[in-house]
């Protein structure tokens, strides 16, 4: 196990941040396939991953994401960031939408049941004016043969 900084991140930790735009969810789709990939999960637990990327990078995004105003003009309509790494086998992802753009964001209740079924954990709140998530995901027992390289 890597030493943790005071927040609860390791030294390990793969970091990608993005600006908040839709189009940026691919990123966040690939890196966290490639990820678990590398930590041996099978096809099936992999698309699960990348559902619930899409999903809590969405809900971080808002439903007008696309449709934002840039208020002071200076472009910038925040940024997700996004911290992967595997603990115990386990893909962990931390994900933060900085600043945040309005009030808490929420899941579709569809969304949140998906959500239930295919993550061994997963969490959405808003604190401080930044979204953040937190998702666990353990490998199916089995499903790691013959996962495919992501990229």
């Amino acid at each position: 196990m890597s030493p943790t900084t005071g927040d609860g991140q390791t030294d390990d930790d793969i970091v990608l941040a993005f600006p908040a735009w839709r189009t940026n969810l691919r990123i966040a789709r690939m890196a966290v396939s490639s990820v678990a990939a590398d930590a041996g999960f099978g096809l099936e637990d992999i698309e699960d991953l990348r559902v619930a990327v899409t999903e809590l990078c969405g809900a971080l995004l808002g439903p007008t994401a696309d449709e934002a105003v840039d208020d002071d003009g200076d472009g910038d309509l925040g940024r997700i960031e996004l911290r992967f790494r595997v603990d115990a086998g386990d893909v962990v992802l931390l994900g933060r939408r900085d600043p945040a753009p309005g009030p808490a964001p929420d899941l579709d209740p569809i969304a949140r049941e998906l959500l239930a079924v295919i993550t061994d954990h997963h969490a959405l709140e808003a604190v401080d004016g930044r979204w953040s998530f937190s998702l666990r995901k353990g490998p199916t027992p089995g499903s790691g043969e013959g996962a495919p390289d992501p990229v």
